[in-house]
């Protein structure tokens, strides 16, 4: 099944709800992102224990599942949030490769 299957509309309107509930604290707060090793994914570092979260992991519990530390939303998490779910809807509405992969591409057939 693809990322945007049965029951993921159901998903997103959970992640909604869970950052505007977060929302509701307004703390100025900074994250930390990091790359996980081996991918183009981002983690969040969680503040409290340190502990390396991936979106699902903060869609699913809405607060670190390793010490229940309640996240404030900031525009860098929202972003963070979401981009799973913009960069899918985007590639499924617009599934053109990019000109530098396909002009690269070409180079190697040549």
């Amino acid at each position: 099944m693809g990322y945007f299957d049965y029951g993921r509309q159901d998903t997103l309107t959970e992640l909604l709800l869970v950052l505007a509930l977060m929302k509701q604290n307004t703390a100025k707060t900074s994250y930390i992102f990091k790359n996980l090793p081996g991918s183009l994914r981002k983690v969040l570092i969680c503040p409290e224990c340190g502990e390396m979260l991936l979106q699902e992991d903060i869609e699913h519990y809405g607060s670190c599942p390793y010490c229940g530390n309640s996240f404030a939303i900031t525009n860098d998490l929202e972003e963070f949030l979401l981009n799973p779910f913009v960069d899918q809807w985007s590639f499924m509405h617009n599934p053109v490769l990019p000109d530098s992969i396909t002009r690269n591409a070409g180079e190697r057939l040549l």
